[in-house]
């Protein structure tokens, strides 16, 4: 028993050593340039009655947690572009 343990360690040690390193560490995802939104009234930018719906992000301090999101994806790709369709 204790020699079948011995050989599955070494196996495997062996099968992980070999696999090549970009395997292991692939490089992330690139950002694209476009974010589609699609939700409800949270997605539109609604938070409460009387204060105003900015859907498309226009303003740099839109509470909407599209327009979070947005102003951060915005910080590491300047030109990506928004098309919020949440519907309020």
């Amino acid at each position: 028993m204790r020699i079948r343990s011995v050989v599955t360690v070494v196996c495997l040690c062996l099968v992980f050593g070999l696999l090549p390193r970009s395997a292991a560490y692939a490089s992330p995802p690139k950002l694209g340039t476009y974010y589609l939104a699609l939700g409800d009234s949270f997605a539109a930018g609604y938070l409460a009655p009387g204060l105003p719906i900015d859907s498309q992000c226009q303003s740099p301090t839109a509470p909407g947690f599209v327009c979070v999101f947005y102003r951060y994806l915005k910080g590491i790709n300047p030109q990506l572009q928004l098309d919020n369709l949440g519907d309020p």
